[in-house]
């Protein structure tokens, strides 16, 4: 399992990810523009721990979140970040990242997820974590459904916004993303809508 400690936007925040595409929906949105693929082609040492986490998750997903419940354990954190790349993979996925933040009440849990229909239907059924906050990834022409939803009051909105404005649909926010975790924490304490700028 690898752990990373953090990069040069999200600061020093422990977190995990998986190869983007693999663990991702068919058909996303965000394939053609997706900043993770181009990681994962370009640098070794990333590709070699998501490819590896990918592994140990599909080999043995009880001890995938082992790992992180060790880790946590080990090197306890105010904050961590689900898949800096890749995505929540299906229902059993989320449940374990459900009951992790029960495991650790005092860390604050962060996801983004083009997978909307898996969490919203798990929070029909069952209670997320104060602590854990998801955001359903909004894309130009996607999600549309989910608009006048009220299945979307469950979980605040992360709206892709194009470098002309193209996305017009009604923003519960104008809280425009500042670009550095480190100094803003925004999606983790907020649990209100976002919005990132193309760049």
């Amino acid at each position: 399992m690898v752990i990373s400690k953090g990069n040069t936007k999200i600061g020093n925040i422990p977190n995990v990810s998986l190869p983007p595409g693999k663990s991702c929906i068919k058909n996303a949105p965000c394939s053609r523009k997706c900043y993770a693929k181009k990681a994962y082609r370009l640098y070794k040492t990333a590709r070699q721990a998501w490819d590896n986490n990918w592994d140990i998750l599909t080999q043995n997903r009880e001890q995938y979140f082992l790992d992180i419940n060790d880790y946590l354990t080990k090197h306890p954190s105010k904050y961590f970040r689900w898949h800096v790349a890749g995505d929540i993979l299906d229902a059993a996925y989320f449940d374990h990242m459900v009951k992790t933040a029960q495991d650790f009440e005092d860390t604050l849990f962060l996801a983004y997820t083009k997978n909307h229909d898996t969490v919203l239907a798990y929070a029909l059924e069952k209670d997320i974590p104060d602590n854990l906050s998801v955001y359903l990834s909004m894309w130009l022409g996607w999600g549309e459904h989910l608009v006048d939803s009220h299945d979307r009051s469950f979980f605040p909105f992360a709206w892709y916004q194009t470098k002309n404005n193209e996305e017009d649909r009604p923003h519960t926010t104008t809280f425009v993303c500042p670009g550095k975790c480190a100094d803003c924490k925004h999606c983790w304490h907020s649990h209100a809508d976002v919005i990132f700028m193309e760049h």
